[in-house]
């Protein structure tokens, strides 16, 4: 992971702990209130279409434009279960 985007970036989402935003080229760069966010590679060069914290912002779901979705953990910074739907998500 890095400390910072090598891409263009087109989604984020907040919520009160995290923020977290997603680049062209399938990284998600994940801070917390304090902190520079770390960028995580989630997708290997598919672009990053959506993100949404769950209620309590433990868990990030990640999706990109061919048809993945990934759960994420925002305070480990892992993900946790990766799903291929048939169409983009």
């Amino acid at each position: 992971p890095s400390s910072d985007h090598q891409a263009a970036v087109k989604s984020w989402a907040a919520c009160p702990d995290h923020v977290a935003a997603g680049d062209d080229k399938g990284n998600v760069a994940l801070g917390g209130a304090t902190g520079k966010p770390t960028v995580w590679p989630v997708f290997d060069g598919a672009p990053v279409t959506g993100l949404s914290f769950n209620a309590t912002g433990s868990r990030l779901a990640v999706t990109d434009n061919t048809g993945w979705l990934v759960l994420w953990d925002a305070k480990e910074g892992k993900a946790l279960h990766r799903v291929k739907r048939p169409a983009w998500v």
